[in-house]
């Protein structure tokens, strides 16, 4: 991954130019601030399973609690790619894709308790290119290019990030970023990550920007997270999500969340967000 070595291009001429490719790339990107305040700037992302819902009172709540006086900003992305992806896991949603990959998930549990790779039923559904999950993927991570980019630009000393499932790929990849442009003139110093359900695997190029980032990445994750636990290794050939077992890196505070937690659009309602560097 090249996020982190990225971290210091995105304030040159180079950033601009993938920053105006990328607007005109996604129609749904916007980034728009909910409440002001004096602290230190919110954003957050969502991801998956949330991608039609309009109202974030849900999300701002959990974050006005933690931040009670921080301006928050809300992050929209990726809407062709979320609804395209929605389709291909949600069985009767119009999009056949969904009953196919039911039952992919059905036989690659198996194959899973066999210890076998789930990429072959993966592949054998759609082409790992087209796959509606890698295309989502790929949108994330141009997401959080862009937003890098734009924080860059925006001389802000330090910024909090809150993401769930791929908009917690979202952030932990803008996250990895800025951290690494630290020391430079482009340098935004990330106060606080936090991850809920994250759909993003491990990554031992991280360790780069493990000092820049030591106790202020939050990884909240659930064991009863299907989603993650079975849809997203069946999709992404046998890749598992931090999301469902936890962030093995220097700087993560891990938060095993499974006894509150119960599906993967309830992390919101049932998560307070931490300021602490308990685990």
């Amino acid at each position: 991954m090249v996020v982190a070595a990225a971290g210091g291009l995105l304030g040159s001429a180079y950033g601009v130019k993938a920053l105006n490719s990328y607007i005109g790339e996604d129609d749904s990107f916007d980034i728009q601030c909910v409440r002001k305040g004096s602290g230190t700037p919110v954003l957050i992302a969502r991801g998956f399973t949330t991608e039609k819902k309009l109202d974030w009172r849900t999300e701002v709540k959990a974050v006005e609690a933690a931040y009670p006086d921080s301006p928050i900003y809300l992050v929209t992305w990726g809407s062709k790619e979320m609804l395209e992806l929605a389709g291909f896991l949600a069985p009767g949603a119009g999009f056949a894709g969904g009953a196919v990959l039911k039952g992919m998930v059905k036989h690659a549990g198996k194959k899973l308790a066999k210890k076998a790779t789930p990429a072959g039923l993966a592949l054998g559904v759609v082409d790992l290119v087209k796959n509606p999950w890698t295309v989502a993927v790929n949108r994330a991570n141009k997401t959080a290019m862009t937003l890098a980019a734009i924080i860059q630009r925006s001389h802000l000393e330090s910024v909090v990030l809150v993401g769930h499932s791929l908009g917690g790929r979202v952030m932990l990849n803008l996250a990895t970023a800025l951290a690494g442009a630290a020391g430079t003139e482009n340098e935004v110093r990330v106060e606080a990550v936090h991850l809920l359900g994250a759909a993003i695997g491990q990554d031992t190029t991280w360790d780069s920007v493990g000092e820049a980032l030591s106790g202020v990445v939050h990884n909240y994750h659930s064991h009863n997270d299907v989603i993650l636990g079975r849809l997203y290794p069946a999709a992404m050939a046998g890749t598992k999500a931090i999301g469902f077992e936890g962030l093995d890196a220097s700087f993560a505070v891990n938060h095993d969340v499974s006894d509150a937690v119960k599906s993967h659009s309830a992390y919101y309602e049932n998560v307070e967000l931490s300021r602490t560097l308990e685990s």
